[in-house]
């Protein structure tokens, strides 16, 4: 569960630094409430009562969505994740957050290559359209998936590139992981 906290937190970070700032930190203070309960529970199904209760009282919060996305399937409820991932999807007014959802939708499902072609396509837009910790953490999201595929060159590129944006735990727990497997492979 820790590992899939510190996944989504970063999620976290992304969504809120892709929605404009004001909107952002307002929802955020608004449903910090629910989200900070969610990480203090200590089975996936109170954190999923947690979140569904945030959910109903923030309807658009992105935030509270991908944790609750990652808790269903963490359970074995890929439906009640992939309807999450759909309706934000659908009902989502901003084309990078509509990419990044879709991205790891595909990552949920297990598709891979398609993951990692939408975040390329984030990554390739131009610097003022996406800031340097938002690049980074794409850069991290991507190098999960070539990770999964055992593609350790192209996660290993893509964690230095990360790390030297902006250093974060997770990126470095990832290359660590790259390096053990480079070493035992």
């Amino acid at each position: 569960m820790k590992k899939l906290q510190t996944i989504v937190l970063c999620i976290i970070l992304l969504s809120a630094s892709l929605f404009s700032l004001e909107a952002a930190c307002s929802q955020k203070e608004k449903a910090s409430y629910y989200l900070t309960q969610a990480v203090r529970a200590k089975s996936n199904l109170e954190t999923v009562k947690i979140l569904e209760e945030g959910l109903k009282e923030y309807p658009n919060h992105i935030s509270i969505m991908s944790l609750l996305a990652a808790n269903y399937a963490e359970m074995g409820d890929l439906d009640k994740a992939n309807s999450l991932y759909d309706s934000f999807i659908i009902n989502s007014e901003d084309d990078q957050v509509k990419n990044m959802l879709v991205a790891f939708k595909y990552k949920l499902n297990g598709d891979l290559p398609a993951a990692i072609k939408e975040f390329t396509n984030l990554l390739e837009l131009s610097p003022p359209q996406l800031s340097k910790n938002v690049r980074a953490d794409l850069l991290s999201f991507r190098a999960g998936c070539y990770i999964l595929q055992k593609d350790y060159k192209n996660a290993l590129s893509d964690l230095n590139d990360s790390i030297a944006i902006k250093p974060s735990h997770t990126a470095y727990q990832q290359r660590a992981e790259v390096y053990k497997a480079l070493r035992h492979g």
